[in-house]
Order: structure tokens, then sequence, then C-alpha cells
């Protein structure tokens, strides 16, 4: 399953239908994000999906734009926060050991940097527990 909206153009304007934004809000409530949204947001979607449900379609550019990013928002999972967590940390170590030199004499760290289960890995350890800045 797609964790975005699939935005169709129709003729040079991009189109939303009621089957994309239900979608997008039933896997939201599945995995937990549409308890995170904020309450104009939640407001703002369902009417859209109500909208739709009765027009068929959304077609104004900013419109589509906010309910992208909302259900962008909808569709992270927590292993993508934790990936995305990880590559963060991955980008700073990185910069910081080519300053200092350090792959000169480590230079399976720039393999290790490199290797999806090790990003998953700095991810799942760049917060302390108790921080819940990834949960976000």
């Amino acid at each position: 399953m797609k964790s975005e909206l699939t935005i169709v153009n129709e003729g040079r304007f991009p189109v939303l239908s009621y089957v994309e934004l239900s979608t997008c809000w039933r896997r939201g409530l599945r995995n937990g994000n549409w308890h995170r949204l904020g309450l104009m947001e939640k407001i703002f979607y369902r009417a859209a999906v109500l909208y739709t449900k009765i027009e068929s379609k959304i077609t104004s550019n900013r419109i589509v734009a906010q309910l992208k990013c909302i259900a962008q928002k909808l569709g992270t999972t927590i292993s993508k926060r934790i990936l995305e967590a990880g590559m963060e940390r991955a980008r700073v170590i990185f910069t910081k050991f080519e300053e200092k030199a350090v792959f000169e004499w480590a230079p399976q760290l720039k393999t290790w940097l490199m290797d999806a289960r090790y990003i998953f890995w700095l991810g799942l350890n760049s917060q302390p527990p108790y921080n819940s800045q990834i949960a976000q």
C-alpha cells in the first residue's frame, strides 16, 4: 500500500478523490497517526473527505497541497521515523569523521554508515528512551 496520496492531474489541475482520501484516513487510524494530528488538521481532513464523498473530487491546488501534507503525516510509520533519525545521525557522523580523517585509518566505518541495518540501529539508539522525539 502507498503511504502518500496519488494526485491525478486532470488537465493542468491536481485532483483528489474520495477513495484516495478515505484510504489514507483509514491507514492513519490503523497506525495511530490520526491521534497525533492537531484538532484543525483533523477537522480540515474530515471536511475534505466528506466534501469529496458528495462532490467526488477536489481540484484546488492550495487545498490539495495542504491535504497532501496531512496525508504524509498519516502515512508515516514508526520504522520510517526511526530510519529518518538514523539517516540524520549517519549524516552528522559522516561529516564529522570526514573532517577528522577517521576514514583513512578506519575505512570500514564508511560502509557501515551506508548499511541500512546500521542506519536503523543508529535511529533506534539516537534518542534516549524517555525522549519522545522519535514517536512524534
